[in-house]
């Protein structure tokens, strides 16, 4: 897919900020990017119930350098990858990327292997003991196509998991609601 590529090549020099700081971001984007509620229940929203998931990949591979270093592993130590698209009315509105550890996989492997084609979000913000970090946000560039994104590290007690959310140009046009 353009997109996985696109966020794997950009790796090395992408500059991540925390969404909390003044960013210079449009109402509208930062209504996307900023929100700490569940991303899913948003889009379930915005596409008036015409909302799913397509699995694109789940298995163990390495994370980026950019990922291993944020989540505090080291980056030749596999971890589990969970891909997805979020799609609204039959189009691919975002682009999904979770990557954990092993330690955290421990906590919640039957869960995430269980989850198909439903949401991370579904679990992510049901169960108490998980909890949101500071959401970063960074935009991807394509040539002249800008793709915004966001990051977060969700901890399930204190084992952390980390969600990449890039969100395609179709965007700029679906009011969050």
């Amino acid at each position: 897919m353009k997109i996985r590529t696109l966020y794997l090549r950009s790796q090395r020099r992408r500059h991540w900020l925390v969404a909390s700081r003044r960013l210079p971001l449009s109402a509208h984007w930062r209504d996307w990017l900023c929100q700490r509620e569940s991303l899913t229940q948003s889009l379930i929203l915005a596409s008036q119930g015409q909302f799913q998931v397509r699995l694109l990949r789940l298995s163990r591979d390495f994370p980026s350098r950019d990922e291993a270093s944020i989540l505090g592993i080291p980056p030749h130590r596999r971890v589990l990858i969970r891909e997805v698209e979020l799609m609204g009315k039959n189009q691919v509105w975002v682009y999904a990327r979770s990557v954990v550890p092993d330690a955290t996989l421990s906590h919640c492997y039957h869960a995430l292997h269980q989850l198909g084609n439903r949401s991370l979000g579904s679990l992510l913000f049901s169960d108490p003991r998980i909890r949101r970090g500071a959401i970063q946000v960074t935009h991807l560039r394509d040539g002249k196509e800008v793709y915004p994104a966001r990051r977060s590290i969700f901890y399930i007690d204190t084992h952390p998991l980390l969600v990449t959310e890039v969100f395609l140009p179709v965007m700029a046009s679906v009011p969050r609601r």
